[in-house]
């Protein structure tokens, strides 16, 4: 008997073990990820820092109530009497960021996209060869994230579901405002993940062509035209800074206008 309770005690071991790197593995391949705490529930929006809030917030018991929801989800957590905030980035960043974000990992790429292959097999209508990509992550990574940031914190009617959205170029300012209205303390808040992949000799400018610039700039319009986020500067905060408890904007005439605000 104390054998069979030893054996169930491991194999229980080894259930928790398998579900937390399947928890992990479905965090890496989900769009949509929130951050639930008492009083507050971040979105969060791939490539702005997100993983660096996260690790804040899972600290003070923050947890991912479901990994494929979004503010369109009616399923989602209640947000009633929660302080509700999301990230952005300049598109264009954005998607150099994504690039050499993805593009670098070799047990999705045997051999790496330049950056107008990226952009035009997620954007256009190029064909990558399939051998170069591991089966699992083609679909995926042509898929993953190219519809507007404003997609991930709107409602189905076009209103936004925000107390307040920062800015990834104001991320330092923007973050310490979240904590303070969260009534948080960190020592050292931790790097944003795959930050030390980016080239700091390079802007992303110096990687697109015009056509590409027009590709992200058609399916991104929403972000550029509500952010103000134009291609020449990563930040135009002096012109709109970051939104906080933005109620007078309609977001309607914009979802009619562009196809991709949600999946």
């Amino acid at each position: 008997m104390t054998v069979n309770l030893v054996l169930m005690d491991v194999s229980l071991l080894s259930l928790l073990r398998l579900l937390r790197k399947l928890r992990k593995l479905l965090a890496k391949r989900s769009e949509y990820i929130m951050i639930l705490g008492n009083d507050f529930l971040f979105v969060q929006v791939p490539r702005t820092s997100s993983s660096s809030i996260t690790k804040v917030l899972e600290g003070e018991g923050g947890l991912c109530p479901n990994l494929h929801q979004a503010m369109i989800d009616p399923n989602r957590p209640c947000i009633t009497n929660r302080f509700v905030f999301a990230f952005v980035r300049n598109p264009w960043d954005r998607e150099y960021s994504q690039w050499t974000y993805h593009s670098t990992k070799e047990h999705d790429f045997s051999k790496r996209p330049t950056f107008e292959e990226w952009v035009l097999w997620r954007y256009s209508d190029l064909e990558l060869d399939r051998k170069t990509i591991n089966p699992e992550s083609y679909d995926y990574l042509r898929t993953f994230s190219v519809r507007p940031q404003l997609g991930f914190i709107m409602d189905k009617d076009g209103d936004l579901q925000t107390n307040f959205i920062g800015r990834f170029e104001s991320r330092e300012s923007d973050t310490q405002f979240v904590l303070r209205r969260l009534s948080i303390e960190v020592n050292e808040f931790p790097h944003a993940e795959g930050s030390w992949l980016k080239d700091t000799t390079k802007n992303y400018q110096d990687f697109y062509t015009p056509e590409l610039r027009d590709l992200v700039a058609e399916r991104m319009m929403p972000d550029i035209e509500v952010f103000n986020y134009v291609f020449d500067q990563p930040s135009c905060i002096e012109v709109m800074p970051s939104l906080e408890l933005l109620t007078d904007y309609s977001f309607l005439e914009l979802k009619s206008k562009n196809g991709y605000l949600h999946a």
